[in-house]
């Protein structure tokens, strides 16, 4: 409701009271003009009530709205950190593994030259074993034919 028009219309209303002829009606009608205005003044106090407190509460609302919104800048400032922290461990971690991973790379590579060589030793043992062996032969049967002809027996 407009109280502001309702107040108008009230003056409109006192200004016809003027306009009576009996001055009986114009004193009932000013009496309920000022008791209408009674009512407005009684009504604006309490709508002037009703502000106040919703003024206090929207400071208190503004209030807990800052201290939440803190508390949540915090918590994600938190978490940045923390997420932070852990993503910088597991790179540490990583970069452990890896260098570790490289070492052991390392010596398995190592072990395969070695036994590449190994090998190869092997293949020129086998290659000259054969000719060594049929050498090996060959001598003994040489010295058992000189023996055979000096005389001996084997």
């Amino acid at each position: 409701m407009n109280y502001y028009a309702y107040a108008l219309s009230l003056v409109l209303l006192w200004r016809d009271c003027s306009a009576l002829n009996s001055p009986d009606e114009e004193v009932a009608m000013c009496s309920y003009i000022l008791n209408q205005l009674d009512v407005i003044k009684a009504n604006n106090e309490i709508f002037k009530l009703r502000i106040e407190m919703l003024e206090h509460r929207l400071e208190k609302f503004q209030q807990l709205f800052e201290n939440n919104f803190h508390m949540v800048v915090d918590m994600n400032e938190n978490t940045h950190k923390l997420l932070q922290t852990q993503h910088i461990e597991a790179l540490r971690t990583i970069k452990n593994s890896n260098e570790i991973l490289l070492k052991q790379y390392e010596k398995v590579t190592d072990i395969e030259i070695s036994l590449q060589h190994l090998k190869d030793k092997v293949l020129k043992k086998d290659e000259i074993l054969p000719n060594t062996s049929a050498s090996t032969f060959s001598i003994l049967k040489l010295s058992s034919d000189e023996l055979k002809k000096t005389g001996m027996k084997i």
